[in-house]
């Protein structure tokens, strides 16, 4: 059966309740396998071994605190930072894993240290003396009177991860930094902020890199853990390519790095299977419009989404149009493919930019956080499309959806003529089927977490052929209680175990 079942079924939910409290009734998890814990094991690591993926840890603390609540062997886990050695954890299947993040709770917002704090701290270890920064950026005097180059640090945008460093058991912060002095190094730096009765205390910085791009931080275990983009032995200084993971602690009171493991050559197979929603259309410039959804998911050697009004396709791939010199973050979008739809002039006008944008672009690179995409337009401009990763719900948004596939715990079968039963999203809580010969207007909610509600409503009322499955395609729907996505396809389990539907774009 594809997908998890994070939720009973209306049924089981309705017994339970007049069965035991509410408190006591327990989600299910199936482990695909068990891990015992090694001395210097942490959630990330074995999260990265199973997925390739450090960041679902949470989806194995989850998953074994669920086992936890009916089997004792199993491990219970109340700090994602602190595991040990021969507990016995719960490894769901990848799918699994990114269900169940999806679905658990949301953080709590970091307490203590806040981004204005971060902003205006001082941080020593890049110069021979502190440097303390206004609203993020810090510029001294020439390093000789009358020159050019001038010391200066900048605050890298969404470059902060929260967390525990010095055990004290209060959220502490990693900060990247920027220092450019006026020559061609762009030279990273993370420092460390102690949260001490809530005001930051410097405990310095470590140098990361040059020209160095940052995939993901994260402070965990009561380190730091990166991953970033850096240069290889046969890499010039501008063009990195090499991933590596990068960990730092606390040693005498300051950060020092502990570890530094590659992980191969960065590649456009590292995009495939990713969804990311437009932040801005020229980095810091531009800002999306409000409620229009700008969509990019890669999959397949395609983009594909939503342009704000209507959905769009095109390959991508890593030659360069013009026969030029390629490097592993080269990408060259082919021609876009999209619905006619008309809509508002300030979205169409917006789509316009986005699509000629997208049809321009050369480079891909990583920001923390964030996915950036260089174009270059055919009247000669330059800019930057900055994504961030694309929340679920808006993801159902992002393009219509085919029926290609349905499984239950007795069947399994291919639809016919997909394109007959298909799903629209609508970001106002309207969904349009297509149900064969037969169009059904329903509205529906959907969560972050994974939960989904269906409820059809009116449809027209053609006689479809005898073999039509627009009526159980239709019945299918109003059970729907799950969803989440997999290798660019979307997946729809049902209420009471009741199957798997499975759509493409």
């Amino acid at each position: 059966m594809t997908g998890k079942r994070l939720f009973l079924s209306l049924l089981v939910v309705l017994l339970i309740l007049v069965s035991i409290p509410v408190a006591q009734a327990q989600e299910e998890v199936a482990c695909e396998s068990d891990v015992i814990v090694q001395e210097g094991d942490w959630l990330s690591i074995i999260a990265e071994q199973a997925y390739g993926d450090p960041m679902l840890y949470q989806a194995i603390a989850f998953a074994t605190n669920l086992k936890a609540q009916s089997d004792s062997s199993y491990a219970t886990i109340d700090n994602h930072d602190i595991i040990e050695p021969g507990w016995k954890l719960c490894v769901p299947s990848l799918a699994d894993a990114q269900a169940l993040v999806d679905s658990a709770p949301a953080a709590a917002s970091p307490t203590g240290l806040t981004i204005e704090q971060l902003e205006n701290a001082t941080y020593g270890g890049i110069y021979d003396k502190p440097v303390t920064l206004t609203d993020g950026s810090y510029e001294g005097e020439p390093f000789v009177e009358g020159g050019a180059s001038v010391p200066t640090v900048t605050w890298v945008k969404n470059g902060v991860a929260y967390g525990d460093l010095n055990g004290d058991g209060v959220d502490d912060a990693a900060v990247l930094l920027v220092e450019n002095s006026g020559g061609t190094g762009v030279f990273t730096y993370v420092g460390v902020q102690l949260n001490v009765d809530g005001q930051p205390v410097d405990a310095g910085t470590v140098w990361v890199g040059d020209r160095t791009q940052v995939k993901s931080m994260a402070i965990e275990n009561g380190q730091l853990i990166m991953e970033i983009v850096t240069q290889g032995p046969n890499d010039p200084q501008c063009c990195p390519t090499l991933k590596v993971r990068k960990i730092y602690a606390l040693q005498d009171g300051k950060p020092v790095e502990v570890s530094s493991e590659e992980m191969g050559n960065v590649s456009l197979d590292d995009l495939m299977g990713t969804s990311w929603v437009l932040e801005t259309l020229n980095f810091d410039q531009q800002p999306v419009l409000p409620d229009t959804g700008i969509i990019a998911t890669f999959a397949d050697g395609q983009v594909s989404g939503s342009a704000g009004c209507n959905n769009y396709s095109a390959s991508v791939s890593n030659e360069s149009p013009d026969g030029g010199e390629n490097n592993s973050q080269t990408l060259t979008v082919g021609p876009v493919v999209s619905t006619q739809m008309a809509c508002p002039e300030p979205v169409m006008n917006q789509e316009l930019k986005y699509l000629t944008a997208l049809q321009g672009v050369t480079q891909w690179y990583y920001l923390p956080g964030r996915l950036a995409l260089s174009y270059q337009t055919p009247q000669g401009e330059f800019g930057t499309l900055v994504f961030m990763p694309a929340p679920a719900a808006e993801m159902l948004t992002a393009s219509s959806w085919q029926w290609v596939r349905f499984t239950d715990p007795v069947q399994q079968f291919e639809v016919d003529s997909p394109e007959n039963y298909t799903l629209t999203f609508l970001s106002d809580g309207t969904l349009q089927i297509k149900a064969d010969c037969n169009q059904v207007s329903a509205s529906y909610s959907a969560s972050d977490d994974g939960a989904l509600s269906i409820q059809p409503g009116p449809a027209t009322m053609a006689a479809c052929p005898p073999q039509s499955g627009g009526d159980q395609f239709v019945q299918l729907l109003g059970g729907a209680a799950i969803y989440f996505f997999e290798d660019g396809n979307l997946y729809i389990d049902l209420m009471a175990d009741g199957g798997t539907m499975e759509f493409s774009p």
